[in-house]
């Protein structure tokens, strides 16, 4: 059985059930538990509906009380404190050994078995590495040299997880930088958990960055990367989970995207039943003209127009 655990909000329900009927399209014997704090009854019925199809069971975790936690020590929006709430998953979950968690912002585009089933070695997470600034490496208590990992997919070892204490090591690691943390949960757990983790092939992970390209070149240096590549190419051509990170025109469900894998978001989406909503979300016109330019001109273009749209926006709202 592969046990996957989905932390999401009403806000976040279609996508959410695209990347669970692209997982069930593609895997067989699966467990799924959704950690969501404002679903309605529809909602939910909606996703039993979907996963009634497939030898699978859906179990809802209501986690209102652990986001009220964040919530109190947390100086971030409240509604992305919503993102640190994976980090309770293995004591909810405290049955189970190993647990993949999923960002809902995904397509599941291939089988998953290998990856579920891989040895930890002690470790407590596995992970794919994602290719960051040193900056980005120092301001969550890393080295330049050490790796860091995209928390967007996290093969969680359950049992080793609690053993350790993660949990309330986050927790504490969160309350020393005064509730800011670079990157929220995904700096917390590359400090805890960057030298605990096995290093899985990239195709388990392609994000946004490793995809989409700027005037024809990636926005990544994939020769300073960790993975060789060959690896690399493998992920990109055929990538087993798509993960629509937040870029310019890379969400499949709001207006005007450009994402080169927007079609596997939409093929998941046909196949779901008339009750999931295929209308996408607005975006303004500004932002089309931001999407295009981003893609298309040098970062320095970008950023002026970007700054001037951005002073455009301040007069506007009398700031």
């Amino acid at each position: 059985m592969i046990n996957v655990a989905y932390v999401s909000n009403s806000e976040f329900f279609v996508p959410l059930t695209v990347s669970i009927k692209s997982l069930l399209e593609n895997n067989k014997e699966v467990s799924i538990n959704v950690f969501e704090n404002n679903f309605s009854d529809s909602q939910k019925e909606t996703l039993k509906q979907i996963v009634g199809n497939y030898d699978c069971k859906i179990i809802f975790y209501n986690i209102s009380n652990e986001l009220k936690i964040i919530d109190g020590i947390a100086k971030t929006d409240a509604n992305w404190n919503l993102t640190y709430a994976k980090i309770f998953i293995a004591n909810k979950l405290d049955d189970l050994d190993r647990v993949l968690f999923i960002d809902a912002d995904t397509v599941i585009d291939g089988d998953i078995f290998d990856f579920y089933n891989i040895e930890f070695e002690n470790n407590v997470v596995a992970v794919v590495d994602e290719i960051t600034t040193p900056d980005t490496k120092l301001k969550v208590g890393l080295k330049e040299e050490d790796n860091y990992f995209n928390a967007g997919v996290i093969l969680i070892n359950a049992k080793k997880w609690r053993e350790l204490g993660i949990e309330n090591k986050c927790i504490d690691f969160i309350n020393e930088k005064n509730g800011v943390v670079h990157y929220m949960d995904q700096g917390t757990m590359n400090n805890l958990l960057s030298k605990r983790a096995v290093y899985v092939h990239p195709k388990y992970n392609v994000t946004s960055q490793m995809l989409m390209k700027r005037k024809g070149k990636s926005f990544v240096n994939f020769e300073k990367g960790f993975y060789k590549p060959d690896e690399y190419k493998n992920a990109i051509d055929t990538p087993v989970i798509i993960h629509y990170t937040g870029m310019f025109g890379c969400h499949p469900w709001n207006e005007y995207c450009v994402h080169v894998k927007k079609d596997r978001y939409e093929y998941y989406l046909s196949l779901l039943p008339d009750s999931v909503s295929r209308k996408k979300n607005k975006m303004s016109k500004i932002y089309f003209v931001l999407t295009r330019l981003y893609y298309n001109v040098d970062s320095k273009t970008f950023d002026v127009f970007n700054k001037i749209v951005e002073k455009i926006r301040s007069l506007k709202n009398g700031k």
